[in-house]
C-alpha cells in the first residue's frame, strides 16, 4: 500500500440491539467488507443503520484474523466497560420509610385479620385520619 492510499478503518464497539448484547461494526461502505462480514455472521440493523455481530458469537481474535487485510481494526471502544450501552432504567418507586404510629389497642390486629382474609392481589395503602 502506498502512502497516497488511505487504509479502510473498521471500528468495533459494544452495544445493545433488541435487548441483546452486540458488537457494532462501523466502516465506510465497501462491498468486499460487507460480503466478508456476512460470511462472518454479521447482520444489518435497519433501525440503527449499521452492521452488528451478536456478542455471544463474537470472537475478537477471529475477527482480527479475518479482517486485518481489509483495513485498520479499531477496537479501543470495546475496552471501556462504561461504553456498553445499557437498556433504559425502569422507574422504581422509592421505598417509603415506615413510621412508628401508636394505634388504638386492637386496631392493628383487626387490620391484619381483614387483610389476610381478603388476600388482596395488590398491596393496599391504608391511610389513617386522626381527628
Amino acid at each position: 500500500m502506498t502512502s497516497s492510499q488511505k487504509q479502510q478503518r473498521i471500528t468495533l464497539s459494544n452495544g445493545r440491539h433488541r435487548g441483546n448484547g452486540v458488537v457494532w461494526v462501523d466502516f465506510a461502505y465497501k462491498k468486499d467488507i460487507v460480503d466478508q462480514l456476512k460470511a462472518f455472521g454479521g447482520r444489518w440493523s435497519q433501525s440503527n443503520n449499521r452492521w452488528y455481530i451478536s456478542k455471544s458469537k463474537f470472537d475478537l481474535h477471529a475477527f482480527f484474523e479475518e479482517f486485518k487485510k481489509s483495513g485498520f481494526i479499531d477496537y479501543s471502544q470495546m475496552k471501556s466497560k462504561n461504553q456498553i450501552e445499557k437498556a433504559p432504567a425502569r422507574n422504581k418507586k422509592k421505598a417509603v420509610e415506615k413510621e412508628n404510629i401508636n394505634l388504638p389497642k386492637g386496631y392493628k390486629e383487626l387490620l391484619d385479620q381483614n387483610l389476610t382474609a381478603k388476600a388482596p392481589k395488590k398491596p393496599i395503602l391504608i391511610t389513617l385520619l386522626i381527628l
